[in-house]
């Protein structure tokens, strides 16, 4: 009697997803530009202000950058500290803080890979992170420029975040565009510092407004949180960030949308995704195993897979990372059924004619469930002796390389 045993077995990160439900955790890297007027605790008070749990923890060591080679094990994408922070918690978000200056070039320009690994750096530690956090978002930090560069800094910066995220397909957290709104708004609001470099706390509680609507998804408007600015300063800052946070164009070239969830199924042959999407990219162990307009997958390997999808309005979305196993199939009937045992009865010699390949193992149990007998296959055409059998019935066992039972046989022993 034949049995078939193909499993998938599919682990939703639903344990994670409760917790990012609960408490929202969120990691930032960066430099001054973060530790300035502690700019992660700021996030915090936007989180208590609308009584949402959060979870915040800062490394921002002053002057470090990314990747600047200069810096050896101190550049971030080399500090084993940060690292272990990545380590060191179940993370929703990491919000990544480089220095603004290596994103200031001309449009998809960055600094010589000898002098700064911008790109490769980012991926370095963003990969890191969505291995260790398979629900996990990365939010990339598109900052501000010098006091006296005006706005054409910010756009350079916001241009090579948006190149940088051509390839990364994360989430923009569009610092930039909502300083730009308040410099041509209200230019009697100074965000700066009197470096004119670094954030006063003005610049810091912008920045944390669309950091905080970034992640948490709220209306920014809504939150009384004003960090003891005057109310007529504190609600501008908060409509500049809520302005770009719904823009449509910034949404998308922000990809705002992709801190929302998705999920993808399993009907026991297929992985399917959401219906009606532009583009699927199917990932097993961190490496893209299709891509195409069908929501169905259908996967024949072991390992970690994720979805990455694109809707029709431009925005990624990235799944969780799913653990699937998979067994090998059963052999083909065809194969089975051609499989000769002869004599039977047998009295000494059992002979066996066109065994599959796929067969590793033949055993011989007695009808109590005994096992008398277990031989390797190392021929399609085998002998066994079954001279030292009392005589009576007995089942002959054939099992594949994965010791999944295929066929049983009934063989009497004279």
């Amino acid at each position: 009697m034949r049995k078939l045993y193909t499993t998938l077995a599919f682990v939703l990160c639903s344990a994670a997803l409760a917790k990012a439900q609960d408490t929202t955790k969120i990691l930032f890297i960066g430099n001054s530009f973060t530790g300035a007027n502690d700019l992660q605790g700021i996030v915090h008070q936007f989180y208590d202000a609308d009584k949402l749990p959060v979870v915040t923890t800062a490394y921002a060591p002053g002057g470090i950058s990314v990747g600047d080679v200069a810096m050896g094990t101190m550049a971030h994408m080399n500090n084993p500290e940060v690292f272990k922070l990545i380590r060191s918690n179940d993370w929703d978000f990491m919000v990544l803080q480089d220095n603004q200056g290596r994103f200031a070039l001309d449009s998809a320009r960055f600094p010589s890979p000898t002098a700064s690994k911008v790109v490769e750096g980012h991926i370095k530690i963003r990969d890191s992170f969505h291995h260790h956090h398979p629900c996990g978002k990365m939010v990339w930090f598109s900052g501000w420029g010098f006091k006296d560069e005006d706005t054409s800094m910010i756009k350079q910066i916001t241009i090579n975040y948006e190149v940088l995220n051509d390839s990364a397909k994360d989430v923009i957290a569009p610092i930039g565009y909502a300083w730009k709104r308040s410099i041509i708004t209200r230019p009697d609001i100074d965000l700066w510092s009197p470096d004119g470099a670094h954030p006063d706390i003005k610049g810091s509680f912008l920045t944390a407004a669309v950091i905080y609507g970034t992640t948490a998804q709220k209306n920014v408007m809504s939150n009384p949180f004003m960090s003891g600015l005057p109310l007529d300063i504190a609600t501008h800052l908060k409509t500049m960030a809520q302005q770009v946070l719904t823009d449509p164009a910034v949404k998308r070239k922000s990809n705002l949308n992709g801190v929302l969830p998705l999920s993808f199924n399993w009907d026991k042959t297929n992985l399917k995704g959401p219906s009606g999407k532009a583009l699927y990219r199917w990932y097993a162990n961190g490496k893209l195993v299709s891509s195409s307009s069908d929501s169905v997958f259908k996967p024949t390997l072991a390992g970690n897979y994720r979805l990455w999808i694109k809707d029709k309005d431009g925005y990624w979305q990235k799944s969780c990372t799913t653990a699937i196993t998979i067994k090998p199939a059963s052999v083909a009937n065809t194969a089975l059924n051609a499989i000769q045992v002869y004599p039977n009865p047998a009295s000494t010699q059992l002979s066996l004619r066109n065994i599959p390949d796929e067969i590793a193992l033949l055993n011989i149990y007695g009808t109590d469930g005994k096992q008398y007998t277990s031989l390797q296959k190392t021929a399609a055409d085998m002998s066994i002796d079954v001279s030292n059998l009392a005589p009576g019935q007995y089942f002959l066992v054939f099992f594949d390389q994965e010791k999944i039972l295929q066929q049983s046989t009934v063989i009497v022993k004279q």
